[in-house]
């Protein structure tokens, strides 16, 4: 399980289990500034995702969430964001893309049991990066990992107790390889009421910004 949920990178460190602000098991991958970030190939690619987990994470925490629905080709698809206060992982930010239909493991294709679940699917995979700023314009962490991601995700550990609304979350996603992906996201209800907090890149219409 150690190998499922984060990826490690070689010289992190990591605040002691004494330190931590709740009693769970540590996070299992850190990059070199002591930041971490998910798998690509960590067991929530089975599991999906739906609302009800929202719910817990914001009683349990400080959070907050941004998703946008969209139809393309026959299936359901959703950009979803998270930024917050994840307890002894520190502050963070993630955005995944999910759909209703998906490959588990990239070997069998199952169609969600739910129109409230959503599945993960790892041949949706663009390349992403993640900016995450507190309230006075600080850097938590800049992730760009290059090649391609489903989900991207950042947590720093050294900022502890922060609430979601001090923090700022900027996710760059780059619809190249998916351009009706991106044709039929830019002519959805989701896309067109909140414009005003998506940019496109000058030079390259493919690549989309979020920022909240």
């Amino acid at each position: 399980m150690r190998r499922l949920w984060l990826k490690k990178a070689p010289q992190a460190k990591f605040p002691t289990p004494q330190s931590w602000p709740i009693a769970a098991a540590p996070p299992r991958a850190a990059s070199y500034s002591g930041v971490w970030h998910a798998r690509q190939d960590s067991i929530q690619q089975i599991g999906g995702y739906n609302d009800l987990y929202d719910k817990v994470f914001y009683y349990a925490t400080s959070m907050d969430k941004d998703k946008f629905e969209f139809t393309s080709g026959g299936t359901d698809y959703v950009l979803w964001a998270w930024k917050g206060n994840y307890l002894n992982l520190g502050a963070g930010a993630e955005l995944g893309i999910y759909s209703s239909k998906s490959g588990i493991l990239g070997r069998v294709d199952v169609s969600s049991p739910s129109p409230d679940h959503w599945l993960a699917d790892t041949g949706l995979s663009m390349p992403m990066t993640l900016l995450l700023k507190d309230a006075q314009g600080n850097t938590v962490f800049d992730y760009r990992p290059g090649g391609s991601s489903w989900w991207i995700t950042g947590f720093n550990p050294f900022r502890q107790g922060m609430r979601a609304s001090d923090l700022t979350a900027t996710y760059t996603i780059n619809f190249s390889g998916f351009k009706n992906l991106y044709d039929d996201f830019l002519k959805s209800k989701d896309y067109i009421e909140n414009a005003s907090r998506w940019s496109i890149d000058p030079n390259n219409k493919y690549i989309l910004t979020l920022k909240f």
